[in-house]
């Protein structure tokens, strides 16, 4: 049975630790990055079928991330996360292409 991939890109390790710990629950493979950078090389070399992406990233920002993903064709469903929404960031991210926020 082939499992679906989740990528979980977020800077906080305790919040990736948590996203892991119930996406295996459920039966999901997930790959981990810490950086925009990083999540953007994950993406390219596994094809995740969905991203969780953080807003703030050290490197760059979700939002830069997601448009660049778009951009290539490489994103399959998005979903933003973060810790302080901001309305602007929301409408962002949607017009860009993510699933949700």
């Amino acid at each position: 049975m082939a499992h679906e991939k989740v990528l979980v890109v977020d800077d906080e390790k305790l919040v990736r630790w948590a996203v892991r710990q119930k996406c295996e629950e459920w039966g999901y493979t997930v790959l981990e990055a810490e950086t925009g950078s990083e999540g953007l090389r994950l993406a390219h070399q596994e094809s995740p079928d969905l991203m969780l992406l953080d807003v703030r990233l050290p490197d760059l920002s979700g939002l830069e991330v997601l448009d660049r993903l778009k951009q290539s064709g490489e994103a399959r469903a998005v979903i933003m996360i973060t810790a302080d929404p901001q309305m602007a960031d929301v409408k962002t991210a949607i017009k860009l292409g993510a699933y949700d926020f």
